[in-house]
């Protein structure tokens, strides 16, 4: 198969002004999200401190937290939308370990990062491990648990007594 620029003796040129055109875009695009940025630090609430700003952002969660009751399981990661607000609504928390210190059982990939994101705040933990598809791996997620027991402060977990007895044994084990 021919590229454009065999196919015709005037397609490279017309390519290289496309490629120019889209490296504007993109550049412009990347000035706009700047000047967006910029305007963003005018707000009152981005002039916030981070200090003051994480605790706002902390007790989102835990308020988002209070809110649902553990056998609502379909809105757990909702306070992330917490990180799409801003740039800096995100940078601070990213740089706030209490902010993903108040989590639900979820995929274990998904898991794990909050936990490392968490790194060794104390943790707080719902899980609801059901005898469906996804059982395996929330029980690998709940596992990801085992070398964190010492940060656990609170930790519900509901779900068939014998995956629970599976676990429980698991967690006397050295």
């Amino acid at each position: 198969m021919a590229t454009m620029e065999q196919a015709t003796p005037d397609a490279s040129p017309v390519l290289r002004a496309r490629l120019d055109i889209q490296s504007d875009i993109a550049m412009y695009a990347r000035a706009i999200v700047d000047l967006k940025s910029r305007l963003n630090t005018l707000t009152p609430i981005g002039r916030l401190p981070p200090e003051l700003l994480s605790e706002i952002l902390v007790r989102g969660v835990i308020d988002e937290d209070d809110r649902w009751p553990s056998d609502h399981y379909y809105n757990r990661l909702a306070w992330i939308r917490l990180t799409h607000i801003c740039r800096h609504f995100r940078a601070v928390a990213l740089s706030t370990p209490r902010f993903w210190s108040h989590l639900r059982l979820v995929k274990s990939e998904v898991f794990a990062e909050l936990l490392a994101r968490s790194k060794s705040t104390p943790l707080h933990i719902k899980a609801h491990v059901d005898a469906g598809s996804k059982r395996a791996d929330r029980m690998s997620a709940l596992e990801m648990l085992l070398p964190h027991s010492h940060r656990i402060k609170e930790l519900h977990i509901d779900g068939p007594s014998k995956l629970l007895q599976s676990f429980c044994t698991k967690t006397v084990s050295p």
